[in-house]
């Protein structure tokens, strides 16, 4: 530690000693650092990381940096004590928040600007414009590797897959022709498990004649003697994910179909037809198995929104958002949309 970070507090190198990562408790229903922090956060408190991780993470910094000091959140700009010479950085990442490992993580930065001062430390919260929110490279945020105009696709919305997350577009949207005139459109805050799919309007087949048979799109007198291959394919309108949503591993979402809100679709599923905001569903055809919720709590999730917030304030609702007593949460809910 003393080499990697010369700078590094005499005091946080005592701690260290002893904060070797061994030492854990049952926090929540999860097993943590022992170490917290504190903070502003009743349930969520930020923990320390062991001297070993922190060396661990000096290298993974560095091919992330760019991304903590280059671009501006909705309402918060990279604070002006901040160098924004990514080559000249020394950061210290030394606690995380200990809900999800890295929503929120702190540094102590021994190379601020003229405007900062040595040792200040500094909050990241990630923001929707990185590739990858975490170290672990299985998991990237969507929005930031599609370039297709008919796909669009929400803030923090994440594709998970250990080989190649950000090879989604070429993966797991199938059959994608843009000038057949249907859109693929997720919504914020999506979970999509390793091999879902997404089947465009464009891999249908003509119904409306004695044979299925695609001869167009062979070339040749086949396609001199049949009409264009998309003007008798049938359209089924775009493919809509709302906010939220959770597809499991390996479902399957055909065209023209609308997942409602907060809906969760089991593994395997082949989701042939609309989806309620806050529904279960299931099986091949999907079929529905119940509300997550009760039709109270639906509308109020609906009407709150949450995930259009803005970084800050969503960070201080995750506690209400990971709350297991539901009446709580209720509670806390209607008093913030009556003010």
């Amino acid at each position: 530690m003393q080499a990697a970070y010369p700078d590094v507090p005499d005091g946080l190198l005592e701690l260290l000693e002893i904060a070797d990562g061994t030492y854990w408790r049952n926090y929540a229903g999860e097993k943590v650092s022992l170490f917290f922090l504190g903070s502003d956060m009743e349930e969520y408190p930020y923990y320390l990381l062991s001297a070993q991780q922190m060396v661990d993470a000096k290298d993974y910094f560095q091919t992330w940096g760019d991304y903590l000091i280059t671009r501006e959140y909705d309402d918060i700009p990279v604070d002006a004590g901040v160098c924004d010479d990514l080559g000249q950085l020394c950061w210290l990442h030394f606690s995380d928040c200990m809900n999800n490992g890295g929503i929120s993580q702190l540094f102590i930065d021994f190379t601020p600007s003229a405007e900062g001062t040595k040792g200040q430390v500094l909050r990241y919260l990630h923001a929707p414009d990185v590739v990858f929110p975490n170290e672990y490279g299985t998991s990237c945020f969507l929005k930031n590797v599609i370039t297709a105009p008919n796909i669009t696709v929400g803030d923090y919305t994440y594709y998970d897959d250990p080989a190649d997350p950000t090879a989604f577009e070429q993966n797991n949207v199938l059959f994608n022709w843009p000038e057949f005139g249907d859109r693929l459109v997720i919504g914020k805050f999506c979970s999509i498990a390793s091999g879902v799919k997404f089947i465009m309007g464009s891999a249908n087949h003509r119904l409306s004649s004695v044979t299925a048979y695609p001869f167009n799109v062979f070339g040749g007198l086949w396609a001199e003697r049949t009409p264009p291959h998309f003007s008798q394919l049938p359209f089924k309108g775009d493919t809509v994910v709302g906010n939220d949503v959770w597809l499991g591993r390996e479902c399957v979402v055909m065209p023209g179909v609308t997942i409602g809100d907060g809906a969760i679709v089991a593994a395997c599923s082949v989701v042939t037809r609309d989806v309620e905001p806050y529904a279960v569903v299931g099986g091949n055809p999907a079929r529905f198995i119940k509300k997550r919720f009760s039709q109270e709590l639906i509308d109020l999730l609906r009407r709150l929104r949450w995930w259009d917030f803005p970084p800050e304030k969503l960070a201080d609702f995750l506690p209400v958002l990971c709350e297991e007593n539901l009446e709580e949460v209720k509670r806390i809910m209607q008093n913030m949309l009556e003010v």
